[in-house]
C-alpha cells in the first residue's frame, strides 16, 4: 500500500511538472533600434563652423551666474521635481518588498489561555497554559516567479530614476525659458517706452507747428492716436512682464515677499556640431529610458503571469512548546518541531490565472507601443528642433536687414515732411511699421536662443551647470 501511494504521488509531482513546461512565455523585450534612421535631417540646416572656432556638442556654452541660481533654487523647491523624489521613494519600496520575498519568512507567537471546567464531583477546576511557536517558511523560486516579479520591480525603480532625471532637466528648461521670457518681455516694455517717449516730443513738436500753420490739425490728431495705441501697446507689455515674474515664482516653488532684483543678462550660446547618432541620442534621453524600462516591467510582470500554473513549493519548520509554567519554557523536552513540505498548483479558477495573464501581456503590449510612441515624438521634436535652427538665424537676419532699411526710411520721410512734402499719415504708418519691426527683432533674437534651450533638452546635452540634488 505504501509503495502504490509512493507511486502515486511520483506520479501527481510529474504530471504537475508536465502541466507547467508549456506556459513559459515565448517572447522577449522588443528592439527598436533597427527602425531608427542612421543620419539626421536636418543636420545640415546647422550654421558651418569657421575654421578659427571649436566645435561644441552643447547647444549652450553658458549660464548667468543669476540664472545658476535661480535653477538650483527651482531644484529645492519645486514642487513638481518633490513629486518626482517621492515617486522615486516609492518604487525603491516596491523593490524592497519585491527582494524580500525570496528570503525566508520567520514569525514568533505566544499565547496564554486560562479555562474552567466541573470534574466528576461537580467541582469547579481551572487549567492554565502558556502556548508559544516559532515559525520559519521559505518559498523556492524554481520557475523564477518571484525574480520575474524582483525584475519588474527593479525595472519600475530605473523607469522613475529616470523620470526623476527627465522632470530635472525639464525643470532647468523651464526656468531658463521663464528666465529668457522675463527678458524679452523687460526688453519689449523698454522698447515700447523709448518710442512712447520719442512720440511724447513729436506730439510736442507737431502741436507747435499745427500753431505755427505748418500743419494741419489732422496731424496733431494722428499724433495723438499713434501716442495713444503706444499707451496701449506699453500697458499690455506691462501685463506680460508681471505675468512672466509670476510664472517664474512658480517655477521656483515659492512667492518671494518682494520682487526678484534680476539684472535679467544675455545667454551665452556656441557654435556646435551634432556628432551624436539618433540612436545614441535616445538612448541618453531619458524620457525613452523611462519609457524603455516600463517595456522591461511590464514584459517581467508577463512573464510571472505565465507561470501561474505551475507548481509552487514552500518549505516551512516550526518549534512548538506549551506548558503549565513560565518557567517551564526553558525546558527543551517541552518543545516540539515539525517540518513540512507543500506543493500546490491551481487546477480551477474559473479562467481568472487566463484573465489575468491576458490583461498583463495587453498591458506589455501597450507598454511597447507607448515606448514606440515616444520615439517617435522625440525624433519628431529634434527634427523640429534642428530646423529652427536655421530658420530662425535665417528669418533675424531678415528682420534686421528690413529694421534698417524702414528705420532709414523713416528717417528720410520724416524730412520730408518737415519739407512738408510728406503727408502726416505717412509718417505715421512708417512710424508704426519701424515699431513693429524693432520688436519683431527682438523676439527673433530672443526665439533663436530659446530654441537652444529646447535643443538641448531634446539632445540630452548637458546644461552648462553645476546641478546640487535636493534627495
Amino acid at each position: 500500500m505504501n509503495r502504490v501511494k509512493e507511486k502515486s504521488l511520483k506520479l501527481l509531482v510529474g504530471s504537475l511538472l508536465l502541466a507547467g513546461c508549456g506556459q513559459t512565455p515565448d517572447s522577449v523585450p522588443r528592439d527598436i533600434s533597427y527602425q531608427l534612421p542612421q543620419s539626421w535631417q536636418n543636420t545640415q540646416a546647422i550654421t558651418p563652423i569657421a575654421a578659427d572656432k571649436v566645435a561644441q556638442t552643447a547647444p549652450l556654452k553658458t549660464l548667468p551666474d543669476e540664472l545658476v541660481e535661480l535653477i538650483n533654487i527651482a531644484l529645492a523647491n519645486n514642487h513638481d521635481l518633490k513629486l518626482a523624489a517621492e515617486r522615486l521613494k516609492l518604487s525603491q519600496a516596491d523593490l524592497n518588498i519585491a527582494s524580500s520575498n525570496q528570503l525566508p519568512d520567520a514569525s514568533i507567537s505566544t499565547g496564554w489561555n486560562y479555562t474552567e471546567a466541573l470534574d466528576p464531583s461537580q467541582q469547579k477546576q481551572f487549567q492554565s497554559r502558556q502556548n508559544h511557536k516559532l515559525r520559519v517558511s521559505w518559498e523556492a523560486d524554481i520557475w523564477n516567479k518571484l525574480s520575474d516579479l524582483k525584475q519588474a520591480a527593479n525595472s519600475e525603480l530605473f523607469a522613475s530614476q529616470a523620470d526623476y532625471h527627465n522632470a530635472q532637466q525639464s525643470l532647468i528648461a523651464q526656468v531658463i525659458h521663464a528666465y529668457l521670457d522675463l527678458s524679452l518681455n523687460h526688453q519689449l516694455s523698454e522698447l515700447l517706452s523709448s518710442n512712447l517717449e520719442n512720440q511724447q516730443n513729436r506730439l510736442k513738436s507737431t502741436s507747435k507747428r499745427v500753431d505755427l500753420g505748418l500743419a494741419k490739425p489732422i496731424d496733431l490728431y494722428l499724433a495723438q492716436t499713434s501716442l495713444h495705441n503706444i499707451e496701449t501697446n506699453l500697458s499690455t507689455q506691462k501685463n506680460r512682464l508681471q505675468q512672466s515674474q509670476q510664472n517664474l515664482n512658480i517655477l521656483l516653488g515659492f512667492y518671494p515677499s518682494k520682487p526678484l532684483d534680476l539684472r535679467l543678462l544675455p545667454l551665452d550660446v556656441s557654435d556646435f556640431n551634432l556628432t551624436l547618432s539618433p540612436a545614441d541620442v535616445l538612448a541618453s534621453r531619458p524620457d525613452i529610458k523611462a519609457a524603455e524600462m516600463q517595456v522591461s516591467a511590464a514584459f517581467s510582470r508577463w512573464q510571472h503571469s505565465t507561470k501561474a500554473y505551475l507548481p509552487s513549493f514552500k518549505l516551512a519548520a516550526e518549534l512548538n512548546s506549551s506548558e503549565n509554567s513560565f518557567k517551564d519554557i526553558f525546558n527543551l523536552n517541552n518543545w516540539l518541531a515539525r517540518l513540512a513540505a507543500d506543493i500546490a498548483m491551481p487546477l480551477f479558477d474559473a479562467g481568472q490565472l487566463e484573465q489575468i495573464d491576458f490583461k498583463n501581456k495587453t498591458r506589455e503590449q501597450i507598454a511597447w507601443l507607448a515606448y514606440q510612441k515616444r520615439v517617435l515624438a522625440a525624433m519628431k521634436e529634434i527634427e523640429s528642433t534642428l530646423y529652427a535652427e536655421y530658420d530662425l538665424v535665417e528669418r533675424k537676419q531678415f528682420i534686421a536687414q528690413a529694421t534698417s532699411k524702414i528705420a532709414a526710411a523713416e528717417n528720410l520721410l520724416t524730412s520730408q515732411y518737415e519739407q512738408g512734402i510728406a503727408s502726416s499719415s505717412e509718417i505715421f504708418n512708417i512710424q508704426s511699421r519701424r515699431i513693429n519691426s524693432e520688436i519683431d527683432l527682438v523676439r527673433a533674437q530672443h526665439a533663436i536662443i530659446s530654441n537652444r534651450v529646447t535643443l538641448t533638452l531634446a539632445l540630452a546635452a548637458p546644461f552648462p551647470l553645476e546641478v546640487f540634488p535636493n534627495e
